[in-house]
């Protein structure tokens, strides 16, 4: 137990240290129905943080029984705002079929059904159309979900698009079985689905998910499994392919940045799930992240290297001739850079 209480320690420290940066006006416990989040919120309350509102994306491709969940565990504690994507799914799968496969796939997929419903929910409950409004944003992100989350998942991060959202990883130093200990130790109210699958299920749209992840939770909860069926026979009559199948048509690389806090679980699968491309040898991402430039000499062989260690955010500046020098301009590997290394031309 002294272990549990010392990880919660260091969660205060967290918090402490991002409010005297940041001193902001509101703080928000993100609460997606899966274990992370709900030791995220339980560590909140625990340290006394006063948490204006809890916000759940409702995807509304996923297991309906987890924003239930919220809504009957958080919203009898908390004032609860849902980021309701209400038929965006539905109303693009029908228009252009499913969102594909991959991470590529899934920034599409996050951008229609989490992003833009945030930005809509956060601003109608809090911004309003006020200036100066800072919001801390904590979310369960830890550091041993994927190698990558190990080497470069900040303790927070400013949203690119809205700097004065400040993405918090309450318990980034937790191992899965340090969590897991301290909601039993806590009596935290865990959801059944998250359970059951080993995930919130909050969001299933096909891009991250394999054929057996939904055979398993249309087996649990077959009123979702005949409506994704549903959709999907409609969809493949329209556009010919499926849930969980590669778009068949060619679509760029560029995705923006991948700042995608709300998908962590998505984004550590990806991460686990894409094996090193053998022309990648240095990348442990799919290719369309692997972007070194065409004229590079040295691209299979020491990319990344160690000043910009993970292409999943740092692609070298066009015209680099040496990647393992390339040092960015503004010293930050997550960032989007300008620089050149030595070698470059």
């Amino acid at each position: 137990m002294a272990e549990i209480e010392d990880k919660v320690a260091e969660s205060a420290d967290i918090v402490r240290r991002v409010i005297d940066q940041f001193n902001p006006t509101h703080i928000v416990s993100m609460v997606s129905g899966g274990k992370d989040s709900a030791a995220s919120d339980q560590v909140a309350r625990e340290l006394g943080l006063k948490v204006d509102l809890v916000i759940h994306g409702n995807t509304r491709c996923g297991i309906p029984q987890t924003s239930e969940f919220v809504r009957d565990t958080y919203g009898a504690i908390s004032e609860l705002v849902e980021a309701d994507a209400g038929t965006a799914y539905e109303d693009y799968v029908l228009r252009k079929g499913f969102f594909g496969k991959g991470i590529g796939a899934h920034a599409f997929a996050y951008r229609i059904l989490k992003a833009q419903p945030f930005r809509k929910a956060i601003s109608k409950a809090i911004r309003q159309g006020k200036r100066g409004v800072r919001i801390l944003l904590l979310n369960g992100a830890r550091q041993d979900e994927s190698e990558n989350r190990r080497k470069n998942l900040p303790l927070w991060r400013q949203d690119p698009g809205a700097p004065n959202n400040i993405w918090t990883s309450l318990i980034h130093g937790w191992s899965q079985d340090e969590r897991d200990e301290y909601l039993k130790s806590r009596g935290t109210p865990i959801n059944p689905v998250a359970e059951q699958l080993c995930r919130s299920g909050e969001c299933m749209c096909g891009t991250m998910q394999t054929k057996a992840e939904r055979a398993e939770a249309s087996a649990l909860y077959p009123e979702w499994g005949n409506w994704l069926n549903s959709l999907e026979a409609e969809a493949r009559r329209r556009h010919g392919f499926g849930w969980g199948e590669a778009f068949p048509k060619e679509r760029g690389q560029a995705t923006g940045d991948l700042f995608q806090p709300m998908c962590k679980d998505c984004l550590a699968r990806g991460e686990a799930a894409w094996p090193a491309n053998p022309s990648h040898t240095r990348s442990p991402l799919p290719p369309a992240f692997c972007r070194p430039a065409n004229n590079c000499a040295k691209r299979h062989s020491t990319w990344p290297c160690s000043s910009s260690p993970s292409p999943f955010f740092s692609p070298p500046p066009a015209g680099c001739a040496d990647r393992s020098r390339y040092v960015p301009s503004n010293g930050n590997p997550q960032g989007t850079h300008s620089g050149r290394c030595a070698g470059c031309s």
